[in-house]
């Protein structure tokens, strides 16, 4: 099962490479063609800081497996010439702490909004996870461009979302709180006296 796509409560920028800023970061929390952007200057490494999006508020089950994550960014440039921008960076957040495998595409951006997801049903970039760590407050995305050519080229991100992929616990059965043992006929039998809350007798 999955979480469906998630959206994320917070966001900011992380130093990244010395790279370009980011402007109104909240604006990458939902699709509405209202952006995150960056002016990727001509200095070098021509890229952007990280755009951190987290606290995606997975609420999955404690105990429960995660098998996998995916993550959509839905992007697109503007400059001079088209298809100067390429990701730089996109990696998972782990309570905090930015790890695991760098998943960049290596796609051309266009002038036109594209999604693109990254990760699996069974893509665990490199880390393991329990519950606790993908519910956290700090558990997130950070998101990297860079440009091609040498000019000035805009970055817009208008959404990044998270899916989470994972199997419940496995129900638990209720101890026996207390069984004694008795004779009849010669023959042990258990006397259960309390399972679940029930009395027996």
């Amino acid at each position: 099962m999955d979480t469906g796509w998630l959206t994320a409560g917070l966001a900011t920028e992380v130093a990244y490479n010395n790279g370009s800023i980011w402007s109104d970061m909240n604006n990458a929390k939902i699709s509405d063609n209202v952006y995150a952007l960056s002016y990727i200057d001509s200095n070098s490494p021509y890229c952007t800081k990280y755009l951190k999006l987290y606290n995606f508020n997975a609420n999955i089950p404690i105990g429960s497996i995660i098998n996998g994550i995916m993550v959509q960014v839905e992007r697109k440039e503007s400059g001079v010439v088209t298809d100067h921008i390429k990701d730089k960076s996109i990696k998972l957040v782990r309570d905090g702490t930015i790890e695991g495998e760098d998943k960049p595409s290596a796609t051309n951006w266009t002038s036109s909004d594209v999604i693109i997801e990254y990760g699996s049903s069974v893509s665990l970039w490199g880390l393991s996870w329990i519950a606790d760590q993908v519910n956290s407050v700090n558990t997130g995305v950070v998101f990297s461009a860079k440009k091609v050519f040498p000019e000035i080229p805009t970055a817009y991100v208008d959404m990044i979302k998270m899916k989470i992929y994972y199997v419940l616990p496995s129900p638990k059965i209720n101890n026996v709180s207390k069984m004694s043992i008795s004779k009849m006929n010669g023959v042990s039998v258990g006397n259960i006296n309390k399972i679940k809350g029930i009395n027996y007798a």
